[in-house]
């Protein structure tokens, strides 16, 4: 018998396997395609978000840190008689019991910050052989965009001719955004975050709202914060 009788070629049987292979083929292809597109489309997406958040991001510039000894202030009247005077109270400034004032000069943007953050820290060179590190925390809340904003905050005149002997006074200012540090000036050392590792003294920086100060061009300062967060 002749092979073709033998095994006689159907022809829907070829037609059925040229199916089989482009229904393999071709939606493999597709499905390539599709998932190409949408790789792409999720990788503007990214990119998006991140130009978002970088826009929305507050940027904070500290300009300068400066840090002064001071007598505390005396109040007067434009005739030169004092404002705060109360009968039987003598009313004087000593210049012999300095403050210490740590004052930070910095800029903001967007037009608008929600609450920000200051943190100071002071290592004084103190009269034992160990220096000494204070710290200090104030927020302030509805800053506006500009360039020349002012914080500061204080060591009482009893606390600083304790603990201070000449030297050189160390200093690092950190501006936090909800929790993330936005900006820092540790512009008098060269070890990185060295506050981390030097135990803290627990009296530390006064808010110049307790302090003589609180009344000393007011106008700029920004509001401090007694917000509810919750």
């Amino acid at each position: 018998m002749p092979k073709d009788a033998q095994n006689p070629r159907q022809p829907e049987e070829m037609g059925h396997n040229s199916d089989v292979v482009g229904t393999v083929e071709v939606p493999v292809l597709i499905e390539g395609k599709i998932m190409k597109k949408i790789l792409t489309i999720l990788w503007f997406i990214s990119l998006s978000v991140m130009a978002a958040e970088r826009e929305q991001r507050p940027d904070i510039t500290i300009n300068d840190v400066d840090t002064q000894e001071l007598s505390a202030p005396l109040y007067q009247g434009e005739d030169g008689d004092d404002t705060l005077y109360i009968p039987g109270i003598p009313l004087y400034s000593s210049r012999e019991k300095k403050w210490f004032r740590i004052s930070v000069d910095y800029e903001t943007r967007p037009d608008w910050i929600d609450r920000l953050t200051l943190e100071f820290y002071v290592l004084l060179p103190g009269r034992e052989e160990e220096p000494i590190l204070f710290k200090g925390e104030v927020s302030y809340v509805d800053i506006p965009e500009g360039r020349k904003h002012l914080a500061e905050m204080y060591m009482h005149f009893n606390s600083y001719e304790r603990y201070y002997r000449r030297g050189k006074v160390r200093t690092a200012v950190l501006a936090k955004v909800d929790g993330e540090i936005v900006a820092i000036d540790d512009r008098n050392s060269l070890d990185d975050k060295w506050w981390e590792n030097i135990p803290l003294h627990p009296c530390g920086l006064l808010n110049r709202l307790d302090t003589p100060f609180r009344v000393v061009n007011a106008g700029n300062y920004e509001a401090q914060d007694s917000c509810s967060w919750e």
